[in-house]
């Protein structure tokens, strides 16, 4: 992570609100986060992890594939499977489900916090 910035991937439908469970999501929005504010940087799809309570470990592995540059996740939801899978490859976590703006914001502070 450059001094400063952060990258996250956003579990959202719309772009617009944090809505998304980790495991059911078929996309991430991707945006660097200052604190200046936030710059969208795309759109990444994936194939959603979880399929009725099961998890397919080629579609965790496409997932951390399509978040690999990312610093950490921001997600409405995330299940202990998936979150002991993030840490393992070294991605951080974040269930805050509201307007992205204000999640990325919170996730800033959070992870100025830890550094």
């Amino acid at each position: 992570m450059e001094k400063n910035k952060i990258r996250v991937g956003i579990a959202s439908g719309d772009g617009k609100f944090v809505t998304r469970h980790f495991g059911h999501t078929d996309r991430f929005y991707i945006a660097d986060v200052t604190e200046d504010g936030f710059e969208g940087i795309g759109l990444r799809m994936c194939t959603p992890v979880c399929n009725m309570g099961e998890h397919n470990e080629n579609d965790a592995e496409d997932a951390i594939d399509v978040l690999s540059d990312c610093d950490c996740v921001l997600v409405a939801k995330i299940g202990l499977g998936m979150q002991e899978f993030l840490k393992s490859h070294g991605i951080r976590f974040y269930e805050i489900a509201d307007m992205i703006p204000v999640s990325l914001r919170e996730v800033f502070r959070r992870e100025s916090e830890i550094q």
